[in-house]
């Protein structure tokens, strides 16, 4: 199965606390275990940076879902 990776950024919102950081990295480490997508998730006081590699299809599927969230 061939890999593809996808580095993004996004702007943290301002109502972004500790707890919903939380929230984030527990919700992405479960759903990204299941579909087999490992990454890298970094962020700083006003932006997130994503990377994301497994196949094209549970990367875009993730992709899709962030970007609608």
């Amino acid at each position: 199965m061939p890999l593809v990776r996808l580095i993004y950024v996004s702007t943290l919102s301002k109502e972004c606390d500790p707890a919903a950081l939380q929230d984030i990295l527990d919700k992405s480490h479960e759903h990204n275990k299941e579909s087999k997508i490992t990454g890298l998730l970094s962020h700083n006081e006003d932006y997130f940076m994503q990377c994301l590699e497994g196949s094209r299809e549970a990367v875009n599927n993730t992709y899709n879902y962030i970007v609608n969230d």
